[in-house]
C-alpha cells in the first residue's frame, strides 16, 4: 500500500506526464467572511482569473484542482495570477477576502513555489 497526499499526487502526476504542474486549494464558503459568501464566485474569479466559473463548477465544489502545463512559462503565468495568503502578486493586484493556495511542480516531479 502506498499513501499519497495532495502534494505527492502533484509530484507523481508531473513526473509521469513530464508536464509542469500546479495544485490549487480553493476556500470553502465556510472559510470566507459571511459578507463575501453572496458573491463568492465573483471574488474567486478575481483571485484565480483562469478559473471559469461555469465550466469549473466541479473544481470549485471539490475545493481543489491539479493543473498541468506544457511549459514552465505557462505554469508560471498561472501561478503569478493566483492570489494566496501573501496577498496581491506581480500579475494580480486583487486584494479582496478570497485567497487561493497554489503550489508548483516541475516536469521532473520536484515541488517548487507556494504563494503563502
Amino acid at each position: 500500500m502506498q499513501k499519497i497526499d495532495k502534494m505527492e499526487a502533484l509530484r507523481l502526476m508531473c513526473k509521469a506526464t513530464k508536464k509542469w504542474g500546479m495544485y490549487i486549494g480553493i476556500p470553502s464558503l465556510e472559510e470566507v467572511p459571511e459578507r463575501v459568501a453572496a458573491h463568492f464566485d465573483t471574488e474567486l474569479k478575481k483571485a484565480a482569473p483562469y478559473l471559469d466559473l461555469d465550466d469549473d463548477y466541479q473544481i470549485i465544489s471539490d475545493e481543489m484542482c491539479y493543473l498541468l502545463f506544457d511549459s514552465e512559462e505557462e505554469m508560471q503565468k498561472a501561478f503569478d495570477m493566483t492570489v494566496g495568503d501573501d496577498g496581491p502578486c506581480r500579475k494580480n493586484k486583487y486584494n479582496g477576502p478570497v485567497r487561493v493556495y497554489a503550489c508548483t511542480c516541475d516536469d521532473k516531479g520536484e515541488l517548487m513555489n507556494t504563494n503563502t
